[in-house]
């Protein structure tokens, strides 16, 4: 029996044959390897001709969802983009020229992306600038690709609280995970555990007879966490004035507060700063208040694994491995494609730079 294809111009006529054979390979009987009807049985199929058919398995081929073998025939490929395609998605773009718009986590992320890719037979495509703004280019694209069934799911790096009435969060089937420090309703979530990062960092310091705590870090972090209490439950000490926030909009002001931090006449003797964009900035301030360290301050710094965030002064590096964070990521997105159930919120915990080496 002939499908029922509406009569039209052979542009229309090629792009429903190509939506059906492609539904045939995404969501029908035609998985990797699988053998398509010849293209007289699609013509007859279609009740169309040889120019139209050929167009449809031709754009098809294109994206990567099938292979001719000659006079063998045409094959689903091994790895059709619905299976092996995760879109990477950012809020904006590295060569952004906004100070403090990119930052080294998704420098990080980015970088394990084409370690994956080089290893591996996935692709991770990167998109930029996915802030909510519809005539974007990159969004417009990704919007074509999920519409397209060219990605297996995606990976959103920051909170998609702009994404609402979009196909990125609305397209039904469609695998997803946001990273964030908080649940995010109908996507599941990956956090950095922000609590195990703080924990860890205090038990080092307690260790080398340290008992008054600085914390340098940005406006929006640690909201979940009362570091107050968790410093003084180590037995240590910290003032309100030694919490300093640096907006990553002006990185380069941490330089300044840490360098009035140590001029105080009280001052502390340990530092943790929390986000490795202003390590950078704060170590400098810190060598221009001629502190010596770690005699008289011993610092913990947060580091994206494994790229190790550079500092002027000797310090101890806690943070998050990339590498683990990308790969819970895939995890989620290929448990989901198979229907199983997943944490609708999970956390990585903060490790040691020694204990990731081990």
């Amino acid at each position: 029996m002939k499908s029922r294809i509406s009569a039209g111009r052979p542009a229309d006529r090629k792009n429903q044959i190509e939506s059906h054979l492609r539904d045939q390979i995404v969501m029908g009987p035609w998985g990797p390897g699988s053998r398509l009807p010849n293209r007289a049985e699609i013509e007859q199929q279609f009740g169309t001709g040889p120019g139209t058919v050929q167009a449809a398995l031709a754009s098809l081929a294109r994206d990567g969802f099938i292979l001719s073998r000659g006079s063998k025939g045409t094959f689903v490929t091994p790895n059709p983009p619905h299976l092996t395609r995760y879109a990477l998605i950012f809020t904006h773009h590295p060569s952004a020229t906004e100070i403090g718009h990119w930052a080294r986590f998704w420098t990080a992320m980015t970088q394990e992306a084409l370690a994956v890719e080089k290893e591996e037979v996935r692709r991770l495509p990167r998109y930029y600038s996915i802030d909510g703004h519809a005539d974007s280019e990159d969004f417009v694209q990704l919007v074509r690709d999920i519409e397209a069934h060219r990605v297996a799911g995606l990976i959103l790096t920051s909170r998609p609280t702009n994404l609402h009435n979009t196909p990125l969060l609305d397209q039904v089937g469609l695998p997803r995970i946001t990273l964030s420090s908080a649940p995010f309703a109908g996507v599941p979530t990956l956090g950095l555990d922000q609590l195990s990062f703080l924990t860890k960092a205090l038990a080092y310091l307690k260790s080398r007879g340290r008992e008054k705590v600085a914390i340098m870090t940005t406006p929006r972090a640690w909201s979940k966490v009362d570091i107050f209490e968790v410093v003084a439950s180590y037995g240590m000490e910290m003032q309100p004035y030694w919490v300093q926030r640096t907006n990553l909009s002006s990185p380069e002001t941490a330089r300044e507060s840490a360098h009035l931090l140590m001029k105080c006449s009280d001052r502390p003797d340990a530092l943790i700063i929390a986000d490795d964009n202003i390590v950078e900035y704060a170590t400098s301030g810190l060598v221009a208040a001629g502190v010596r360290v770690p005699e008289e301050l011993e610092i913990v710094v947060h580091c994206n694994f494994p790229y190790p965030t550079p500092s002027v002064l000797p310090v101890q590096r806690l943070g998050y491995d990339a590498r683990a964070v990308l790969a819970a990521c895939l995890d989620s997105i290929d448990r989901q494609r198979r229907g199983e159930t997943v944490e609708e919120f999970s956390l990585i915990p903060a490790q040691f730079e020694e204990e990731l080496s081990r």
